[in-house]
């Protein structure tokens, strides 16, 4: 029995690699060169580092990630802190550290919340503890009417924490602002926080590419299970017969024979790649309805060390976060650093050397030691489709969508997951479709 795999991207590979390690003939097709779909890397050759497409941020409490990675062998490449600890910073004077004591969790969070906000934003959370520690799919569609912004207004966080703490982590696991967002995916993400164990809020930092912690590895594994993988392939025609895919046909017109069939691949491809097959009309309608939201990295590097944090949020300015490879990987590494911004729509028609020239001044204004620093490189990446905007009301579209065929499943970080567009959303996906 064969399935046939269609994308590459990460809800791709984590279901092959699912069923390969279960001993399934897999062939997995992609339809550019490589592998990753929207989370991998590449050379920067003028300074010599690795680059990611755009970088993200992973969680503790990312469980289906840490079982893909050991699983292809690659969980040593990433670092998770035992606590989390993240220093916030709203000016080159002004920081303060969101650091969650070694107390059980969701003790240590709350400690840590009071800390940074004091004692009556931690209680908010505290009166929110039975909501929050009970299983997320019994409140989710009525979660789903209210975006993050409201929700938190509605248990009376404050504007100063909102700013301060709950706006940048729903940047960080929504991709987009409280205002234009679902509070149901991301209060499913806090109640993997609340409820997992001590490191579940930590950061968790990988010490290579993209690539190679999540799709090179992966690549290997199949290939040493006896799977195929397969790039530059576009399937152009799906081949159905009595409410079953019998085969795919490519748009060079080699033919693949599936027992099962399994689409990895975001809405407007699946779309796209079933515009010719019949009775799909009502599902390409329902795709089309997901909006995306953007990821913007502007990449630095300099003749000397910048700055001493592997990573840094950042309040008051119109970039959230600041990782610096150096501070990661130490040694020989460049002396680089990222500034990304989440849901970075405001930045679709500013060119490349303003965007730069912003990024620069955010580094003086932020980070001291780049004022006598000399700019050796920079580059611009923009990711305009980095993730599923899931605005409130989208978990009923999410759930709506089944795949019509008896022997086929769509996986992705927008399907039914009931997680945030993340690469623990895509990764979980995966593997939930390869045990369907």
């Amino acid at each position: 029995m064969t399935t046939v795999v269609v994308g590459g991207g990460l809800a791709g590979l984590s279901a092959a690699t699912a069923l390969a390690q279960r001993g399934e003939s897999v062939t997995l097709l992609e339809s550019r060169s490589f592998c990753g779909g929207r989370a991998y890397s590449y050379n920067a050759p003028v300074v010599g580092d690795i680059v990611d497409n755009g970088q993200h941020v992973m969680l503790g409490c990312y469980t289906a990630t840490r079982q893909y990675v050991s699983l292809i062998g690659s969980s040593a490449n990433l670092i998770i802190q035992p606590q989390l600890a993240i220093p916030m910073v709203s000016s080159a004077d002004t920081q303060q550290w969101f650091r969650c004591p070694q107390l059980p969790s969701p003790l240590n969070l709350v400690v840590g919340l009071a800390r940074f906000c004091g004692w009556q934003q931690a209680w908010r959370l505290v009166q929110q503890r039975h909501v929050l520690q009970q299983d997320p799919s019994k409140k989710y569609i009525n979660w789903d009417q209210l975006s993050c912004a409201e929700w938190f207004k509605s248990v009376g966080i404050s504007n100063d924490a909102i700013h301060r703490f709950w706006e940048p982590l729903t940047l960080a696991v929504m991709n987009d602002s409280p205002g234009r967002v679902s509070a149901a995916p991301f209060l499913s993400a806090l109640h993997r926080i609340v409820t997992g164990p001590r490191n579940a809020a930590s950061l968790a930092i990988s010490r290579v590419g993209l690539s190679d912690l999540l799709v090179n590895p992966a690549i290997e594994f199949l290939k040493s299970k006896g799977s195929e993988v397969r790039s530059g392939v576009t399937i152009s025609r799906v081949v159905v017969q009595d409410q079953k895919i019998t085969s795919l046909v490519s748009n060079a017109g080699e033919t693949f024979i599936a027992d099962k069939v399994i689409f990895a691949m975001p809405p407007a491809a699946l779309s796209k790649t079933l515009s010719e097959t019949p009775g799909t009309i009502v599902l390409r309608e329902m795709l089309s309805c997901f909006e995306t939201s953007p990821i913007l990295s502007v990449y630095l590097w300099y003749d000397r060390p910048v700055v001493d944090q592997p990573i840094v949020g950042l309040l008051n300015s119109p970039f959230h976060w600041m990782f610096s490879r150096h501070a990661i990987l130490g040694g020989n590494a460049p002396y680089g650093v990222t500034l990304v911004v989440s849901g970075a729509a405001d930045f679709d028609k500013m060119n490349r050397d303003d965007v730069v020239e912003m990024a620069l001044k955010a580094m003086q204004e932020f980070f001291p030691k780049s004022r006598g620093a000399q700019l050796v490189h920079r580059m611009v990446s923009r990711e305009p489709h980095a993730t599923v905007r899931l605005a409130p009301g989208t978990q009923r579209l999410r759930a709506a969508i089944k795949s019509p065929w008896s022997n086929a499943q769509f996986v992705g970080d927008w399907t039914d997951t009931q997680l945030p567009a993340t690469i623990e959303g895509a990764i979980a996906s995966g593997i939930i479709g390869s045990a369907t």
